[in-house]
């Protein structure tokens, strides 16, 4: 039952995040990866994700937290203050223009693009930032969950890929990241075990310990899914009729969650969800393309 509370909440942040994308939210931030940037990803991954174990394996791991502390705390008030303002954003007196940075450092800390602080932004900021000293605080499971939940939408609703044919390659490549550095070292699993902070969902297995799925497992197949999204409402818009490829990238994100979790059960050991997410996303997305004899529309799509 953990586990399914788990998948569902995975499959809902993706879902909203992916619907919303397609959709004209005009208070909200986007940021566009290039093809180029796209290709230079797992190497950065990998950079960051060594660079993270040299800091806990040499600088006093209080400290390093300390400092991610207060990079989570901003990326999480954010967050939520976005994800919030989908659902109750309305127009109100301008208070300030929000900081912005296209660093690839504040991707889902702070808008890479200049955004109205207003008015009525206040009362949910505010929610943000309480949630966030809680989680702080008290390492609470729920104010985690709030917080993973809220930046997994936040990126799934603003990251987009330069072409349709950028966002296939990215899960792939990601893929070989994913299998590599957990069945061939263990600086995943020691970095996962030593930071701290709201980068993955968490659902405690009652006396058994918890069961986790860290972000990158919905962020980055909701970047893929949003694409489609973008390009279903694209086929609506110019042809006047509906196409399927956001409901069955859905269907089979929530497929492969379930996929997952019967293998960690199996084998009773954490595995690369990408692994069977990867696959079980794209391929019938690709095979739905070819059957629509739309193959050549959706690889030439920009979203």
């Amino acid at each position: 039952m953990d586990s399914v509370i788990l998948g569902t909440t995975a499959v809902l942040a993706v879902g909203l995040g992916s619907y919303f994308a397609a959709r004209d939210i005009s208070n909200i931030s986007s940021s566009v990866l290039s093809s180029s940037r796209v290709k230079s990803y797992p190497f950065m991954a990998g950079i960051s994700l060594l660079s993270i174990n040299l800091m806990f394996t040499y600088l006093d791991p209080y400290y390093v937290n300390l400092g991610f502390t207060f990079y989570f705390g901003l990326a999480g008030t954010n967050s939520i203050w976005f994800l919030l303002r989908a659902f109750f954003g309305k127009k109100s007196r301008k208070l300030f223009t929000y900081p912005h940075s296209k660093s690839i450092l504040f991707e889902f800390v702070i808008p890479s693009e200049p955004v109205d602080f207003l008015l009525s932004d206040l009362p949910l900021y505010i929610i943000g930032v309480v949630i966030n000293v809680i989680y702080f605080t008290t390492k609470n499971n729920l104010a985690n969950n709030i917080i993973a939940f809220s930046v997994a939408f936040y990126g799934v609703l603003s990251i987009r890929v330069e072409k349709f044919t950028s966002a296939a390659p990215l899960l792939w490549s990601l893929l070989i990241y994913d299998v590599f550095f957990v069945y061939q070292t263990d600086v995943m699993t020691s970095v996962a075990q030593k930071l701290e902070g709201p980068v993955k969902l968490v659902i405690n297995l009652h006396g058994h310990g918890n069961s986790v799925l860290g972000l990158g497992d919905l962020v980055l197949p909701g970047i893929f899914i949003s694409t489609c999204s973008r390009f279903d409402h694209f086929i609506k818009k110019v042809t006047g009729r509906r196409s399927p490829y956001w409901f069955i990238a859905m269907v089979f994100y929530a497929t492969a969650m379930g996929v997952t979790d019967y293998v960690c059960y199996k084998t009773r050991r954490g595995q690369p969800a990408l692994l069977f997410i990867t696959p079980l996303v794209t391929i019938p997305i690709l095979f739905t393309a070819l059957v629509r004899r739309e193959y050549r529309a959706f690889c030439s799509y920009s979203g």
